[in-house]
């Protein structure tokens, strides 16, 4: 025996509510927010999220990842399938694209150059 007419609208509408809700509610972050491919997911929808590429040097990339609603601010450096993270320093008050200037160090992995001085790369 089939479900009543009013049983099937009241589960088409619960499936679509399903299917809405979290568009509706975690969409609009996805779109606004400032974030790269590298982003966790949880990055990519969080109101407070904002990550930024600072430099690229063929198979690595310099990455700032900020969640600014739970404190979190950190930097990662990604070598081809391989990632490194470590803390961002305090002296960084304002966060990148345009605060400071983050880059690269051709050959070395152990350093990067932060605002013109050698940051040495310390993973948590």
């Amino acid at each position: 025996m089939l479900p009543s007419r009013s049983t099937r609208q009241i589960i088409g509408l619960s499936v679509g509510i399903a299917l809405l809700a979290p568009v509706t509610c975690f969409g609009p972050n996805f779109f606004t927010n400032r974030h790269t491919r590298f982003c966790p997911l949880r990055h990519q929808f969080a109101a407070g999220a904002s990550c930024f590429v600072l430099d690229e040097d063929g198979r690595r990339t310099l990455i700032q990842h900020a969640d600014l609603d739970r404190g979190i601010r950190y930097f990662e450096l990604r070598d081809g399938e391989s990632s490194l993270r470590f803390p961002i320093p305090d002296s960084v008050t304002v966060l990148a694209p345009t605060a400071y200037r983050a880059r690269l160090v051709s050959g070395r992995s152990d350093v990067i150059l932060l605002d013109g001085a050698l940051l040495r790369v310390e993973p948590f």
